[in-house]
């Protein structure tokens, strides 16, 4: 049983992206507008109870678990997840409530056996033959905040339930938190198989998806690229509600997602954030990517640095940029974490960058896709050495959103995901002259002079 913490960081951009589930958007846009036509009751914050709630998602481990969510039912509130409502049902145990956010049809199947008493809330982009197939049973109706969602139901004036779009098991802790409750216990959070079993039940809508194999911690798991991304940010996805509405939420199943938090929330220190990307590295498609070979002239030009000036390219990886600035006449430093991310031979220093003692004391300085990667609690720390160790200026380009390849090693790689406003007060309060050359909502780029 793990307990989950929220996190520090107050920022989730990155988390609410426009992204649609399993469908066209046309396709999903069409089931909303059908839907939210209907005039059913809409999911509204209900006063907080104390019954505790078990939240029951499809993962191998629930059947390990049968007996005590039985046991437990007598004294809690039961919440099945897409194919779980089903399965338990089969068991002999009754959902209070259900809740599917798939906007295929063939999830008809998770409620040809309705139970009378159960309130089935569904996602407005759930395929229609599902309300119909509900018609005389209890239905709440929510809206995931998607773009296609907020297209489709513009004028009706529905609110919107403002929770991270993905899979139903993350939506499933913002339902529960506006139905009343605040303790939870989930169970089938696995995010992983265990050999020749998906889920603890048939799922054929989801049988030939392909799947990937993650090491963590020591351990293997086999698992879909959709459930391992969404294990990746699990911990910050649910970290609103959990603050917002003071929730006590409690872990009882085990595989990926369980290894993930246990990663997440423990102490980000050098050796760990060395560990991990010494891991990373060893990625042949992680190492193939070089964006800041596409800002090194830009960031020449940006800060008018005269030729054989010295520079630091803080957190260079492979190297290219480093030679690059090397082979155009600066004195040029690499400086990185691990070691066996260097492909080129350029003056290098090893050290994490909120290492003051150890940068190299320089002219200039250039970072890209870099400071998202910091530990929040570092990220302070680190602004403060870099300025220290540039005498005149800096260029610093920065992602707002969330990594892609963390999840083939089973952790984060951008630790403090922020959007372009907040990193500038935190600049305005390090450096003398902040200029924000480019926003948007995937990256901030910043001209930084003492």
């Amino acid at each position: 049983m793990v307990a989950l913490e929220a996190p520090v960081d107050e920022s989730l951009p990155g988390l609410f992206f426009p992204h649609e589930v399993n469908n066209t958007r046309d396709a999903i846009v069409s089931n909303i507008k059908r839907n939210a036509a209907r005039g059913l009751p809409e999911l509204k914050e209900h006063e907080a109870c104390s019954t505790p709630l078990l939240i029951v998602a499809g993962g191998p481990s629930v059947r390990d678990n049968l007996e005590v969510i039985r046991a437990m039912k007598a004294d809690c509130h039961v919440m099945a997840v897409n194919g779980a409502y089903r399965f338990l049902r089969e068991h002999g145990i009754e959902s209070d409530h259900f809740v599917l956010l798939d906007s295929r049809p063939g999830n008809i199947t998770h409620v040809e056996d309705p139970g009378e008493d159960t309130n089935h809330c569904l996602a407005s982009q759930v395929h229609p033959d599902l309300f119909e197939r509900l018609r005389d049973h209890k239905v709440t109706i929510f809206h995931p905040g998607t773009e296609a969602t907020m297209e489709a139901v513009e004028t009706l004036g529905q609110d919107f339930l403002t929770a991270p779009i993905g899979i139903a098991s993350i939506h499933a802790v913002y339902v529960a938190a506006a139905l009343g409750y605040r303790t939870l216990m989930l169970f089938g959070y696995d995010f992983s198989e265990r050999p020749n079993q998906r889920y603890a039940f048939d799922q054929p809508l989801n049988a030939d998806t392909q799947t990937i194999d993650i090491t963590l911690n020591g351990n293997t798991y086999r698992t879909t690229l959709t459930m391992a991304r969404a294990a990746q940010q699990f911990s910050r996805a649910v970290s609103p509600v959990i603050r917002g509405c003071s929730l006590d939420v409690r872990m009882f199943s085990e595989g990926l997602l369980t290894d993930m938090l246990k990663t997440a929330l423990a102490k980000h220190d050098e050796d760990s954030e060395r560990a991990k990307y010494e891991q990373i590295w060893g990625v042949d498609a992680y190492r193939s990517v070089s964006p800041a070979l596409n800002y090194v002239q830009s960031a020449v030009n940006l800060l008018n640095i005269p030729t054989a000036s010295s520079i630091a390219d803080f957190g260079c990886g492979t190297g290219r940029s480093t030679k690059w600035f090397k082979t155009h006449g600066l004195q040029a430093t690499g400086v990185d974490i691990s070691s066996n991310s260097l492909e080129e031979e350029v003056p290098f220093v090893q050290c994490a960058l909120w290492d003051a003692d150890k940068l190299p004391q320089v002219d200039y300085g250039f970072s890209v896709d870099v400071l998202e990667h910091i530990p929040t609690e570092k990220v302070r720390d680190t602004l403060q050495a870099i300025h220290d160790a540039v005498r005149v200026a800096c260029y610093l380009n920065i992602d707002t959103v969330d990594d892609a390849f963390g999840v083939m090693i089973g952790q984060p790689l951008h630790l403090t995901v922020m959007p372009a406003e907040q990193w500038e007060r935190l600049l305005k309060e390090i450096w003398r002259e902040v200029t924000t050359i480019e926003s948007n909502d995937k990256q901030a780029i910043f001209v930084c002079r003492k």
